[in-house]
C-alpha cells in the first residue's frame, strides 16, 4: 500500500488546523479556478480521487451530481468525510490510487484535489481514468506545483521534463491510452 501519512494522528490534527480542512472549498485557494472548469453535474456520474473529508463529494452533489464516488487512502480522513455527510448520493471507499481500479465507462467527471503528486508514475491513474471515463467524460485535477511532472513533456520537443511552473498559460499534449487529451492549466 502506497504511503499514508495522513493516518499519522499528529499529522492529521496538523492538517485539521489548515484553512482548507476548516472552510472547505472556500477555504482552498484553487477553488475558484479549478470550479470554472468544471462541467455541468446535474444527473452526472462523479469520483473523486483523494477524496479527503469528502468537501468536493458534498459541492457536486449540491451541483446536481446523480452519484458521487469518494476515495481515499486515509481511514481518518474517510471517518471524518462519513461524519459530516448525510447525502445518500454519496458513497466513500477507502482505495489506494497507486493500484486503483474503476470499471469501464463509469464517471462523467474524474475530479482529484492535491492528491495525484503523490503517486510516483501518473501513467497508470491515468490510464485508469481514462478507462473509468464515459465518451465526452472528463478529468478535473489539480496538484501541487513545485514537483515536475515527467510525464507531460513538452517544450523543446526533446522529451526532456517540463516544470508545472513553466506550462501555466500553455496547452501540453497528452496520450492516453492511444488518444490526444486536451489539457488546460490554472489561471489559463
Amino acid at each position: 500500500m502506497s504511503q499514508n501519512i495522513y493516518d499519522n494522528a499528529a499529522f492529521f490534527d496538523g492538517y485539521a488546523q489548515l484553512p482548507r480542512s476548516q472552510f472547505g472549498l472556500d477555504g482552498a485557494p484553487e477553488w475558484a479556478s479549478i470550479e470554472a472548469m468544471l462541467p455541468d453535474l446535474t444527473g452526472k456520474s462523479v469520483v473523486d480521487l483523494g477524496c479527503g473529508y469528502g468537501w468536493f463529494c458534498r459541492a457536486a452533489t449540491d451541483k446536481g451530481a446523480a452519484k458521487v464516488l469518494g476515495i481515499d487512502l486515509s481511514q481518518k480522513m474517510l471517518d471524518k468525510a462519513h461524519a459530516m455527510t448525510s447525502d445518500a448520493r454519496i458513497t466513500y471507499q477507502r482505495g489506494d490510487l497507486e493500484h486503483l481500479a474503476l470499471g469501464d465507462a463509469q464517471f462523467d467527471l474524474v475530479y482529484s484535489s492535491l492528491a495525484l503528486h503523490y503517486l510516483p508514475d501518473l501513467n497508470p491513474i491515468f490510464a485508469t481514468v481514462f478507462q473509468a471515463l464515459k465518451p465526452g467524460g472528463q478529468l478535473v485535477f489539480s496538484i501541487e506545483s513545485q514537483r515536475p511532472i515527467f510525464d507531460l513533456r513538452g517544450g523543446s520537443g526533446d522529451g526532456s521534463p517540463m516544470p508545472m511552473a513553466n506550462v501555466r498559460g500553455r496547452g501540453v499534449g497528452v496520450r492516453v491510452g492511444g488518444r490526444a487529451c486536451q489539457t488546460g492549466w490554472l489561471g489559463a
